[in-house]
């Protein structure tokens, strides 16, 4: 059923180009689009952990059962991935998925083919395939949150992500 979603969604978003003006963390990002008009896209169905000691760290940490230490880690690689993958000043096509009135959006940001094997990546999915974050925000549900809890130990055993064998 997932996959079902993720190809019929496209067909229900708006879909945009914009040129890239900022990486604010793993999951959200700066673009512009051709009339000066700037949107913000948190990206959508996947949550990264925040890189820097905040109020929404402590939040993840608390709900997720995770130290911050070790979250504020996961949420630094989260970054630099993107960082690594997208290019600031570069033009990408992204589709507003929830937009919002005050600048924020959920978006599916698209990626070149060779900056990813598959054949119409987004940004969104090769962070989900890399380890990067987890498919949506760590609510009190217990699947959600064993896959958070889980993540550390899935992504050592897959060697991606956050799981690299640079990490203990």
């Amino acid at each position: 059923m997932r996959i079902v979603w993720w190809l019929l969604l496209p067909l229900l978003a708006w879909s945009f180009e914009g040129t890239l003006i900022q990486i604010v963390d793993g999951d959200t990002v700066v673009l512009k689009d051709q009339k000066e008009s700037q949107t913000i896209c948190q990206l959508g169905f996947l949550d990264a952990p925040e890189d820097r000691a905040n109020a929404r760290l402590a939040s993840q940490a608390t709900r997720c059962g995770l130290s911050q230490a070790l979250l504020k880690e996961a949420g630094i690689e989260a970054t630099a991935f993107i960082k690594s993958t997208l290019v600031l000043g570069e033009t990408y096509t992204y589709e507003l998925l929830s937009p919002r009135s005050n600048g924020w959006a959920h978006c599916l940001i698209h990626i070149p083919k060779a900056a990813h094997a598959q054949l119409h990546p987004t940004i969104n999915g090769v962070m989900l395939d890399q380890g990067y974050g987890v498919f949506s925000p760590c609510p009190e549900n217990p699947p959600t949150l064993m896959k958070w809890k889980n993540l550390p130990k899935l992504l050592t055993k897959k060697g991606a992500g956050f799981g690299k064998p640079t990490h203990k």
